[in-house]
């Protein structure tokens, strides 16, 4: 009853609000009406009501109101005391700091062109840029099972790592997606077609961790998510990166340590048990072949992969037998000892001659609008991936207020988000100038550690059912020192 009487007194101040402000029905009863009848659509760049532009007027300065006189509702003891702003409470109906979409009633002589009109809030980059990833040689349709199955001529990080622009200035990749399944002859998914993608990571570390996670990388296939991501923002407006430091929006340290799950896996499918033997070690992943795996070595793995559904199964059964049973009392550990029958893999951290675990920190961190809501001032939704909070602060950046460019104290470019819609796929980079980038390690005592990893495949209607991975880390020094491990690469094949 509380609430609803809150509710209705809020009401009747939006209410009182709105014809302060100058709403009339004689002044415009008849707009409003005409408009309420036209369209009830939630399509942007549309006609709107005049007392609905009121309403959200007064009902925002009601927010305002509130949240400078009154603390909000706590249902915990970790809920803020204190209002935290209306980003943190996903409050926010627009961004103002994104450049807004071209006008619909511009016209074709306008400084912005057609194209760019017709591309995202931050249009991206011409195909032929410098900083552009390279393109991957695609083959034709009869080629590609060769063209998966060999090893040879996969990316590398030494040429991915670091660019040079048409000026000759170098830059380090931070974060890097890029997707190519056709040259420019359009071929269909239900055809099939080859497909390769790529990402590149990085992290800085201490460097008294450094050497000690280059030697625990060495030799991992990093498409088993062995380092921390980035955050994703998703209730921030743009201008406000960096964000203040706070529970909202630093996360936990924790979570920056280097650690993987690992199981007691087979490095070849030679190495498997024959499927007839009575194995009890069921605690092999999916199948890694290589590519003279033949088909009487894949019937054996489809056997086994069958005998440990069905050893599954029986602990399940087991499982559910006991729990029809119940507990006896609070001491009776027959779950435990149930789950302890199973299979377990365990945590292989990463750690320093000390014994202290690696803290490796993300670069990068994307932030994200969706044009969808009630945001109507942009014509696609914007998605920039730019340095995470901790390189932020300390680097003493500006942001071009129309373009995700960051600039130093003297008016120089050092750090830049860029994008390619390209015949062959997309492409999205962040890049930081090699310069500056070490200037900053050196400063901070940190490295930097970059890692790619990515696919080759054949894109169909349904799954591929052989696909080769790859991935690949490298470190960078504060004195401008490269070292690259060793590719890893995998053939793998579906059993399904």
């Amino acid at each position: 009853m509380v609430g609803k009487i809150h509710a209705e007194w809020a009401a009747r101040w939006v209410l009182a609000r709105v014809a302060s402000l100058g709403w009339s029905p004689e002044l415009f009863a008849e707009f409003d009406n005409s408009r309420n009848r036209m369209s009830g659509s939630r399509q942007s760049h549309k006609g709107e009501r005049i007392g609905k532009k009121y309403q959200w007027m007064a009902l925002h300065e009601l927010v305002e109101r509130l949240a400078n006189h009154r603390h909000p509702h706590r249902t915990g003891e970790h809920d803020p005391a204190e209002y935290p702003g209306a980003a943190r409470l996903s409050l926010l109906d627009i961004d103002p700091s994104l450049p807004p979409a071209r006008h619909p009633f511009a016209g074709a002589d306008d400084e912005s062109g057609s194209n760019e009109a017709d591309n995202a809030t931050f249009a991206p980059a011409g195909p032929s840029h410098p900083l552009a990833p390279p393109v991957p040689a695609l083959p034709d349709a009869d080629g590609i099972d060769e063209w998966i199955s060999h090893p040879g001529n996969l990316p590398d990080l030494d040429e991915l790592g670091v660019r040079t622009d048409g000026q000759g200035r170098e830059w380090v990749v931070l974060h890097e997606h890029a997707t190519d399944d056709h040259d420019g002859r359009g071929w269909s998914a239900t055809h099939g077609q080859a497909e390769q993608w790529h990402r590149v990571h990085s992290w800085i570390v201490s460097d008294d961790q450094f050497t000690s996670l280059l030697t625990w990388l060495e030799g991992r296939a990093l498409t088993h998510r062995t380092m921390p991501d980035g955050p994703d923002r998703h209730s921030l407006l743009f201008a406000d990166f960096p964000t203040v430091p706070g529970p909202w929006t630093d996360p936990e340290p924790d979570s920056w340590h280097v650690s993987t799950f690992q199981h007691e896996e087979y490095e070849t499918a030679q190495d498997y048990p024959d499927a007839s033997d009575d194995d009890d070690d069921l605690a092999s992943p999916e199948t890694a072949l290589g590519p003279a795996a033949d088909a009487e070595t894949v019937d054996a793995l489809a056997m086994w992969r069958k005998k440990r559904e069905k050893k599954q199964a029986e602990s399940l059964v087991d499982l559910a037998e006991q729990w029809a049973d119940g507990p006896v009392d609070d001491k009776d550990d027959w779950l435990e000892h149930v789950l302890a029958a199973q299979p377990q893999g365990q945590i292989d951290r990463a750690t320093d001659p000390a014994g202290q675990p690696v803290t490796a920190i993300p670069t990068d961190q994307t932030y994200s609008w969706s044009a969808q809501s009630s945001d109507c001032s942009l014509d696609a939704p914007v998605s920039v991936t730019l340095l995470n909070d901790p390189l932020l602060r300390d680097s003493g950046l500006r942001r071009d207020p129309d373009r995700p460019c960051w600039y130093d104290a003297d008016g120089h470019l050092q750090v830049q988000y860029l994008t390619w819609d390209r015949p062959s796929g997309t492409a999205y980079s962040l890049l930081a100038s090699r310069e500056w980038l070490e200037q900053l390690l050196q400063r901070i005592g940190h490295y930097l550690v970059q890692g790619m990893l990515g696919e080759r495949q054949t894109v169909a209607a349904e799954h591929p059912f052989t696909w080769r991975e790859f991935s690949q880390s490298a470190g960078h020094t504060a004195q401008g020192r490269r070292t690259s491990a060793t590719a890893v690469t995998t053939l793998r094949r579906s059993l399904r």
